[in-house]
């Protein structure tokens, strides 16, 4: 979950950050108290992660620059495990490297927060922030939706880009990713809104953000859409098969062989040319064509004519 490693001085990186003073990539706090797991959420969220110092103040140096100052913080075990704690309450987990710094003066602590890779990152309460300037501000439901669709459309694109490797043997891993993140979107979306209730302070904008969402939404599903229908003409050109849809078909043709099986007066009228009508559900039927259950019909018809024939 983390790293750990002890200075007997201040190292380096350490005395950079306190010499750079509060920013974007530096938080300091006064003890461990301090600490809440929306500052390492925020800095997960953020585009370049960063560090904080524990048991560190801010002051403002003889030439008027803001500068950190080490005053001093537990740093035993049970310290560490406080910290580490909190990052592993975060939704997802927060990965942080964490450093004991000046241990033969005065100790304190560094905790590193690099860019997480599975953004959004939230407190174990539902609470989305982002470091930005000097300050963790709420991230809003814009930037939030966003982060999860970069993140989703890159995982499908890997997964996309390795199932075409081979087009005919893995057409099935390509159409399987496909379904995934509909489904994945799906169940976000459902997360997403649930979690638009910190932004209530924002009533006056509500009717907005939520239209906001909609249309991500609506582009999304779009998107998915066209994404679906490549995929089947890529297929369709290359001559290679699609093995949902062949299982599709045998499925529906051993419902019919065996309905024409149990109903010889049905099997009659089939052969004899009669117009039938058969009820028949399932996700099956959504594979297949009009034309491919007419096909698929008169195959039924003509393997039990073959049997009977061979019989």
């Amino acid at each position: 979950m983390a790293k750990t490693k002890r200075y007997v001085g201040i190292s380096r990186r350490a005395k950079f950050l306190l010499k750079s003073g509060e920013t974007r990539e530096v938080d300091y706090k006064e003890n461990l108290k301090g600490l809440h797991a929306e500052d390492l959420v925020a800095f997960a969220n953020s585009a370049n992660g960063g560090a904080i110092l524990i048991g560190v103040e801010e002051f403002t140096s003889t030439a008027g620059i803001q500068q950190g100052r080490p005053i001093g913080c537990p740093v035993d075990d049970d310290a560490r495990l406080q910290v580490l704690s909190k990052a592993l309450s975060c939704s997802p987990a927060v990965e942080i490297e964490l450093f004991t710094e000046n241990v033969s003066g005065t100790p304190f602590l560094r905790i590193e927060i690099p860019s997480g890779s599975h953004k959004p990152y939230a407190t174990s309460s539902g609470t989305y922030k982002i470091r930005e300037d000097s300050r963790n501000n709420p991230l809003l439901p814009e930037a939030l939706l966003k982060m999860f669709l970069d993140r989703e459309g890159s995982e499908f694109r890997t997964r996309f880009s390795e199932a075409t490797g081979s087009l005919e043997t893995r057409m099935r891993e390509a159409l399987a990713a496909v379904k995934t993140l509909e489904r994945a979107v799906a169940e976000k979306i459902k997360e997403i809104g649930s979690s638009l209730g910190w932004a209530e302070y924002k009533a006056g904008e509500a009717a907005d953000t939520i239209e906001s969402v909609e249309s991500h939404v609506m582009t999304l599903a779009t998107e998915q859409m066209k994404q679906t229908k490549r995929i089947k003409a890529i297929a369709f050109k290359v001559g290679a098969k699609d093995p949902v849809k062949e299982e599709a078909e045998k499925e529906v043709l051993e419902f019919l062989v065996k309905k024409l099986t149990d109903d010889p007066r049905l099997l009659k009228a089939a052969k004899a040319g009669t117009p039938l009508s058969l009820s028949f559900t399932g996700n099956s039927v959504e594979e297949i064509e009009k034309e491919d259950m007419t096909r698929l019909f008169h195959e039924a018809v003509r393997q039990l004519s073959k049997e009977k024939t061979d019989a």
